[in-house]
């Protein structure tokens, strides 16, 4: 990744390819002087290939040349030289200098340009250096003066690794640092430290600081011909063209690209990629996309006038440019401006993407609208932004099905995903690995998947072990990985990526036995399901998608009914969708959605560059109708906290906006997640402003209930009948009583109940339980609702995941259900759920012993930090003692010190 210091801070590379990192040591850079003599040269091959007589030259050479002036229109030299604009496989925005000064100047521009454009990242070589950015790169040609190259390039290298080891070795020279000392040699990594922390303790005028800036600005770079390159360029003794955004590099970029990625790039792909973009350059730009035929062009602008008679430049530039193609000195003459200050209009344009340029009916540079170019070059096509709003409706808009959604998506990454589209469900999903990534699918589809992936057979020579290990968990489904791989001794990757076990929620495992079909059919299924529930899609996104290779996909494609589709953005992309959606595409309308887009949604590869550059890598990105308008920064853990908030746009409706979030923490409140905490300043003004109530930066969605958190702890006490004993008739309506709890509560024989029929056992969700025979079908029947509300009347009040810990439902159930049947309110820091009104506590301090299976304990357990027996004064824990062979540990809190003495007196004997 980068190296800081003397440390090298590396990733794990996931499966790469190993390759030996690349070092350039001192190796000797092109000289100035000689970028001249290779001027010459190319001009000397440009002028024989223009004047036919190219045939006594080499083909190699002549076949380089020729594909470079046919992308280009020319052939960059030392006096006009070319800026080329590349957008790679990974959205990341590249500038490429064809300038061929040699390696020292090159470096030396490079940190000047990428000082100015805040571009760190750079790579070099003597043909020229490239600077790579996520997000696009303004660059104008004035940007970088001569002037101002000394200063820009001293703030460049100050602090940086080059400027760092020169200062060492400066530093040495001056005795500043040693090394040797006492008779003792001073290692080079203590040098290098002590250097670095010198280096922090002096000016900038320093004696030594100077001599090392001269060092690198006059020895390992070149200062002297950069600034001679700027001046010329200032003069107008040297031509700068500035290309379009494009996909594929000109042939003379390749080797500068393949520079870039050295370290990450073995021989044998090296020169595979060299063979594939290549190709892609001949096929793409060359071939397809010849220069515009006169009679074309003079077709395509027939019947267009200029409209605007006045207005900015920049308005009067397109308005001619509306016109048909011009050149620069056709504009200036028009505006009435000199070509210099016309050029620098034109910039501008072609930075906001709204004016291209190139050779398109002449060898003189032109200018074209982007708009018309996109129409000649690829005919019609569909913008970006009416994509991104096209999906938005399609991926939200659809079916709230969770079955025909999975059907639709055939596997979706995460929960979250099927939630944004149908809400809570219920469906049975089953967790497998596909394509080396953990995903949810339908169980009736695991033949599908399991067609289409997998590549070991079960009885293969190779799978010896993982035969033993499948039978294992067949014969113990349900297991944890450790658990497996200690009795087994095998790891299950091998298993799980051949697709023989799947998981469950818990992350257990289990025997998928699934016998393979149709891996062509299946092959071809996935890729219809993701072309329709995904597309248009690029033949890249399908190929991360399903991780089938590329042949595989190109010969699905070629024999499916599936449409191409070009989409505009700064460059032209390719896709593929169904009829229907390109049918749709065409005449695309708003569906009016505001939401927050979960990283593992489909969605979010299409917007994800944007995202990131806009947000950041960690935010989760709002979208209104395809447009990111905002994004969100939240942490999940006891309660859902909004961290921070970014709005893009003045648009969003503040009352959307907080439904929005408050969909999104429902989600994670059925994971776990109490409260929505609003830590974000603007949020908590928003929340003002719509009369939302807040305590502190928890935001309340319920009435608040103002009463002392005590009053709780008694009602619920009075309703268990802990407090006095209750008559056997109200007991038996207190569901989830054990025997202990049951005794706790009434003075009844348990024993002579049990005998005459009034109590009977029943067990529920592993654990048994006493109630009456009538009572049984409460717990048997899987009808919640008449269960929890038993519950509630048991309570008085209660939360939803307090009654999470006794009956086995899904949070949303839960509140539901206790959403028909009660109040609901804000108490002691979460929502309640309550019947009638608090009760008031007793005059005196009443203590309770009860054990941790009494259903009591097991509603607050996991906010109390107690074990074995609870020690309670009022319903509150005052301490606890854990018996084991007739001895206690007790330890009692010091809030409630004043009672200690009591409690320890009533302490039961049997204990």
């Amino acid at each position: 990744e980068r190296i800081e210091g003397m440390n090298v801070i590396v990733t794990d590379a996931l499966g790469g390819k190993p390759t030996v990192p690349s070092w350039r040591g001192q190796a000797m850079s092109r000289s100035y002087e000689f970028a001249s003599d290779l001027t010459r040269f190319r001009e000397e091959v440009e002028a024989a290939l223009e004047g036919g007589t190219s045939q006594s030259a080499d083909g190699d050479i002549v076949s380089y040349f020729s594909e470079q002036k046919k992308v280009t229109g020319f052939i960059p030299t030392a006096k006009k030289l070319l800026i080329e604009r590349y957008i790679d496989g990974d959205n990341v925005y590249h500038l490429i200098f064809h300038f061929p000064f040699g390696r020292r100047v090159n470096e030396t521009l490079a940190r000047g340009y990428g000082q100015k454009l805040d571009c760190p990242d750079f790579t070099v070589t003597d043909n020229g250096f490239m600077l790579n950015s996520s997000s696009p790169l303004y660059f104008k040609k004035e940007i970088l003066t001569s002037e101002e190259l000394l200063p820009v390039l001293k703030a460049s290298v100050w602090g940086t690794e080059l400027f760092c080891q020169r200062f060492r070795h400066c530093a040495e020279r001056s005795f500043l640092i040693l090394k040797n000392y006492k008779g003792k040699s001073v290692s080079p990594r203590t040098q290098y430290f002590r250097a670095r922390s010198l280096l922090k303790e002096l000016p900038f005028d320093f004696p030594v600081v100077k001599e090392t800036f001269n060092e690198v600005l006059h020895s390992t770079l070149d200062y002297e011909h950069a600034r001679q390159v700027l001046e010329d360029i200032e003069q107008g003794t040297v031509s700068v063209i500035l290309s379009d955004y494009t996909t594929i590099p000109s042939p003379f970029a390749l080797s500068i690209v393949l520079a870039d990625a050295q370290d990450i790039i073995t021989l044998k792909d090296r020169s595979e990629f060299l063979q594939h973009m290549q190709r892609a350059v001949t096929q793409r730009v060359i071939e397809a996309h010849p220069a515009f035929e006169k009679e074309v062009t003079e077709a395509f602008f027939a019947g267009r006038e200029r409209s605007l008679l006045q207005g900015t430049a920049e308005e009067i530039v397109l308005d001619i440019l509306h016109t048909g193609i011009h050149t620069a000195d056709a504009i200036s003459q028009e505006l009435g401006l000199s070509r210099e200050e016309t050029e620098k209009i034109l910039d501008t344009l072609i930075e906001g993407h709204l004016v291209s340029c190139g050779y398109f009916t002449s060898s003189e540079l032109e200018y074209i609208l982007v708009a018309d170019r996109r129409l000649l070059e690829y005919g019609e096509g569909i913008e970006d932004t009416d994509l991104c709003a096209f999906l938005m409706k399609k991926h939200f808009a659809g079916s709230h099905d969770p079955l025909s959604i999975l059907q639709f998506y055939g596997s979706l990454r995460s929960k979250r995903v099927l939630y944004d589209r149908t809400g809570f469900f219920s469906q049975e999903l089953l967790k497998v690995k596909v394509g080396g990534r953990l995903v949810f699918i339908l169980p009736e589809d695991a033949p599908l998947f399991v067609s289409a992936y997998r590549t070991l057979q079960e009885d293969s020579e190779d799978n010896e072990q993982g035969v033993a290990t499948l039978q294992f968990i067949r014969d113990h489904p349900g297991l944890k990985r450790r658990d497996i791989v200690e009795k087994c001794g095998s790891d299950l990757n091998h298993l799980e990526d051949n697709l023989y076990v799947y998981r469950d929620a818990e992350n257990r495992f289990y025997a998928l036995d699934v016998d393979m079909g149709d891996k062509p059919g299946a092959q071809r299924e996935i890729v219809r399901r993701y072309i329709t529930s995904c597309g248009p899609v690029s033949l890249q996104e399908i190929m991360y998608h399903t991780r089938f290779d590329r042949e595989i996909l190109e010969s699905i494609l070629s024999g499916s009914e599936v449409v191409k589709v070009n989409i505009f953005s700064r460059i032209v992309q390719e896709m593929y969708c169904t009829p229907s959606d390109h049918e749709a595409l065409t005449d695309p309308h708003a569906a009016h959605i505001l939401r927050f887009v979960h990283h593992s949604d489909p969605l979010f590869p299409k917007i994800q560059h944007e995202a990131t550059q806009k947000l950041g890598e960690s935010v989760s990105p709002l979208l209104s109708d395809g447009k990111i308008v905002g994004g969100m920064y939240y942490e999940v853990g006891e309660d859902f906290c909004v961290e921070e908030l970014t709005l893009l746009s003045d648009s969003v409706p503040v009352q959307g906006l907080f439904e929005e979030i408050k969909r999104v923490f429902q989600f994670y409140r059925v994971q776990g997640a109490r409260n929505l905490v609003l830590k974000d300043e603007n949020l908590e003004e928003m929340a003002a402003h719509l009369g939302l109530a807040m305590v502190g930066p928890v935001l309340m969605d319920a009435p608040l209930l103002d009463q002392p958190v005590e009053r709780g702890f008694i009602t619920q006490l009075i309703h268990q009948h802990l407090l006095t004993p209750g008559s056997l008739e109200s007991v038996l309506r207190i569901p989830f009583l054990t025997r202990s709890a049951f005794e706790k509560r009434t003075t009844e024989s348990v024993e002579e109940l049990l005998e005459k029929g009034t109590l009977v056992e029943i067990t529920y969700g592993g654990s048994t339980y006493l109630c009456s025979p009538r009572d049984r079908e409460l717990y048997t029947s899987g009808e919640k609702t008449a269960l929890i509300s038993r519950v509630l009347d048991s309570y008085g009040i209660i939360s939803p995941f307090q009654v999470q810990t006794l009956v086995q439902a899904e949070l949303n159930e839960i509140e539901d259900i206790l959403g028909r049947i009660s109040q609901r309110v804000f108490f002691n820091g979460e929502i309640h759920y309550m019947k009638g009104v608090l009760e008031s506590p007793p005059d005196e301090p009443h203590i309770l012993y009860l054990p941790e299976n009494d259903p009591y304990i097991r509603i607050h357990k996991d906010s109390w930090n107690v074990e074995g027996t609870t020690i309670l004064v009022n319903g509150i824990p005052a301490g606890y003692y854990i018996l084991e062979n007739n001895q206690a540990d007790l330890y009692l809190f010091k809030e409630f010190k004043d009672l200690w003495g009591t409690i320890l007196i009533k302490i039961p004997s049997e204990n």
